[in-house]
This record gives C-alpha cells, sequence and structure tokens, in this order.
C-alpha cells in the first residue's frame, strides 16, 4: 500500500497531512478517501469494507470532497473503533490517528488489506474498491474470487513455510523460511535510492549485537537476514521446531 507524503504511516504528523491534501494532484483514488464529518455510518463502513476487501487505503475523516479540511464533531477516535468492531465481519486491520490542523481535528483510518477476506457490513453487503469510488459486489464471479481469496493466499504461505518429512533420519540439517513481500510505493527511484544507500553494515552490527548468531547481507535486489541456528547435542529436534 502506499504512503502518505512518503512517510512511515508511524512517523505521520500534521504538517504530513496538510501537505498532502494541498497538493495539486492529491485525489480522491484507489488509495485515498475523503469523508466530511456529515457522513454516515453506513457510507462509512462501505469505505472500510471496500478497502479490507482490495488493497486496503485511507479514509480522511474531516475533510470535504474539495479537499477543505472541516475537521469532526460527530466523529470520535472511539466513535471510530467501536462502529468498524460493530459493523464489519470479520473485523478488519486497521489503525486510526487524530491530526489538528488550524484547530480543526481530523482522523486518519488506515485499513489493510485483509487476510480473511471477505468482509461484509452489517447489512449483508460486501464492497469493493474500484477506481476512486467504493462499489457493492453483485457479480457472482466476483464474489467467488473474494471468497477464494483467503484460500489462495494460506496456499501461498503454507508453499513457503511448509518444509517436507524426510524419509531417512540425518545428523544435520538446516531449514529456512523464505517470507516475500511486494513493495507499492509512489515513487519507485526514492525507494531504490532507499534501498542501495542503506548502510547494511551498521544494520548487520546492530543486530549482531544482539544475536551474535546472526547475519545480513545484500543479494542482488534482497535482503537475506540469518538470526542463527538451533541445534541440541544429542538427537533429532522435534517436529515443528521453529527458527
Amino acid at each position: 500500500m502506499v504512503n502518505i507524503s512518503g512517510k512511515e504511516w508511524i512517523e505521520l504528523t500534521a504538517a504530513d497531512i496538510q501537505a498532502a491534501v494541498s497538493e495539486i494532484d492529491f485525489e480522491e483514488s484507489f488509495y485515498f478517501e475523503f469523508k466530511d464529518d456529515r457522513v454516515s455510518t453506513k457510507k462509512m463502513m462501505e469505505e472500510v469494507s471496500a478497502f479490507s476487501n482490495t488493497f486496503g487505503g485511507y479514509i480522511f475523516l474531516g475533510i470535504s470532497d474539495d479537499k477543505k479540511i472541516e475537521g469532526c464533531i460527530n466523529w470520535t477516535e472511539q466513535k471510530i473503533h467501536t462502529t468498524i468492531h460493530d459493523s464489519i465481519t470479520p473485523t478488519p486491520s486497521f489503525d486510526v490517528k487524530k491530526f489538528t490542523i488550524d484547530d480543526n481535528v481530523i482522523y486518519v483510518i488506515k485499513i489493510d488489506e485483509g487476510s480473511e477476506p471477505p468482509y461484509i457490513t452489517s447489512s449483508g453487503k460486501i464492497y469493493e474498491r474500484l477506481s476512486s469510488g467504493s462499489f457493492a459486489i453483485k457479480d457472482s464471479s466476483k464474489l467467488s474470487q473474494i471468497y477464494n481469496k483467503r484460500e489462495l493466499q494460506m496456499a501461498k504461505i503454507e508453499k513457503k513455510i511448509s518444509i517436507p518429512p524426510l524419509g531417512e533420519n540425518i545428523n544435520n540439517i538446516y531449514g529456512y523460511i523464505d517470507i516475500g513481500f511486494n513493495l507499492v510505493v509512489s515513487d519507485t527511484h526514492a525507494a531504490a535510492d532507499a534501498f542501495y544507500s542503506s548502510d547494511l553494515k551498521a544494520i548487520a552490527e546492530k543486530a549482531v549485537s544482539n544475536i551474535p548468531s546472526s547475519a545480513l547481507s545484500r543479494i542482488g535486489y534482497s535482503i537475506v537476514y540469518t538470526p542463527g541456528g538451533l541445534s541440541i547435542q544429542n538427537g533429532h529436534m522435534p517436529a515443528h521446531t521453529n527458527n
């Protein structure tokens, strides 16, 4: 999912939000939605369901469609949490940040792509994100894709982390788990520059200071981190031992 103003979620400030909203080309899109304080609970949950069932996104609550920062009075952080927990099944992964801009309180809601789709509203509908809007899914084939999405995700994870049983005993054996991910950014050049300019030696030294058996290295477009190994003096590792 894209970042706001190129910042990590935990680093966002009110100035970052104000700067993003003031950009001419910053509009409602596949990942961003503006909602003023008068938005209904029903409409809010449609947006949350849509982002969860698609690729995640952000709701800027307290900002009008024409990007005017009006602030919130009716909506509070507690109301946002309660409404999402009570109106979406299963409960999606989300976070809320409160910002004050020119005495106006706004909330930015970050909704992650769900790992347990479909995310259904209390009205029994399932929504998806298309372009800059959220729409109820009515096509049976699309509903099937949403229902199968979780099974496909679990199958991919299982394929990555499963180690088939061995047919014979081996004195020493090492295994690894390859967890891949897709990086989605608004500025690929900036991401590449950050990657190649990173001081892996300093990072590796920090990691090794905490776990002496660990190692860190760059291989092509990948960074490989090895936390170390597990061993026993006699016999064999118990089944399902995780490193």
